[in-house]
């Protein structure tokens, strides 16, 4: 049959790479690399931080080959900077700090809720790297998300906003020799 791709936002990025991998998880192997191409990744946090979140990415890391993305599916990481951790809100400074981010590095870059470095630490997928991109379509517009919020209404765009949408898109219908190593901004 025909292969698809899978467009994985947030967490969905590497709970896809538990499908495509042919490692057990929870007494199955799901092999999802049969029935898929290409997997693109928004904004998924693929560094296998410590906290209790990423356990399955921390095994599946652990497991013979479960860093790499299968031999035949082709893999993009998109991760933004623009949102730094200087200044930021309680609720970024926790995310970022959730996905393995040291909270005293201030240089540190994201988009509001993954730090860049875990959106491209999936070892041999491609990367992209977007300017000034939101994690999320919506924030709740009080509380600890009220900045990013507030960003989002002022026209932050995020991963899947038109012109966001145009530069990683074109991505699946390029040559697959396109290097894996590479950083396109």
């Amino acid at each position: 049959g025909t292969r698809v791709t899978l467009v994985g936002h947030s967490a969905a990025g590497w709970i896809a790479r538990i499908y495509l991998s042919g490692v057990p998880y929870s007494g199955r192997k799901y092999d999802g690399n049969r029935k898929v191409h290409s997997l693109v990744c928004l904004g998924s946090p693929h560094f296998p931080a410590k906290s209790l979140a990423f356990d399955a990415l921390r095994y599946l890391e652990k497991q013979a080959g479960g860093s790499l993305p299968p031999q035949t599916v082709r893999c993009l990481c998109v991760g933004s900077s623009g949102t730094p951790l200087a200044g930021a809100s309680d609720m970024t400074r926790g995310a970022y700090e959730m996905c393995g981010a040291n909270p005293d590095d201030g240089g540190l870059q994201g988009d509001g809720m993954t730090p860049l470095f875990s959106a491209l630490a999936f070892e041999g997928a491609d990367q992209l790297v977007v300017e000034d991109v939101s994690h999320a379509p919506e924030y709740p517009a009080w509380g600890p998300s009220a900045e990013l919020a507030k960003r989002r209404q002022d026209g932050q765009p995020w991963y899947g906003s038109r012109g966001i949408l145009e530069r990683w898109l074109p991505w699946l219908t390029v040559p697959q020799d396109w290097p894996n190593t590479s950083k396109r901004s």
